[in-house]
């Protein structure tokens, strides 16, 4: 039977086993960093109740965006845990088969 023996390399591409539970850690502090910044909100409400005049309005200039900036790294925490879920790796392995020759003419 002319069987021959030949190496072939094959692929296999996964996602990295650590990759959920990577996301997932940094989706947990994009939700506490949610925390800090709804507690900024309510800080920065009652602190503008309190004051009045020139430094009222100072202090809301400066603080009225700093509630959405941290928002902000919050949203960037999700956005690179979707990207770390969806990395990929391939390995690639060279594996021997034993396959069939088929019988060549001869043109002699």
């Amino acid at each position: 039977m002319p069987y021959i023996e030949i190496e072939v390399r094959r692929s296999r591409t996964f996602v990295p086993p650590e990759a959920n539970g990577i996301a997932a850690s940094w989706r947990g502090i994009a939700t506490e960093i949610r925390g800090v910044a709804g507690g900024l909100r309510v800080l920065g409400s009652a602190l503008e109740a309190d004051w009045a005049g020139n430094a009222r309005n100072a202090f809301i200039q400066e603080f009225s965006s700093v509630p959405g900036e941290v928002d902000g790294c919050a949203e960037l925490l999700d956005s690179l845990a979707g990207l770390v879920e969806s990395i990929t790796v391939t390995e690639w392995e060279t594996v021997t088969e034993r396959i069939w020759q088929t019988e060549v003419a001869s043109t002699n």
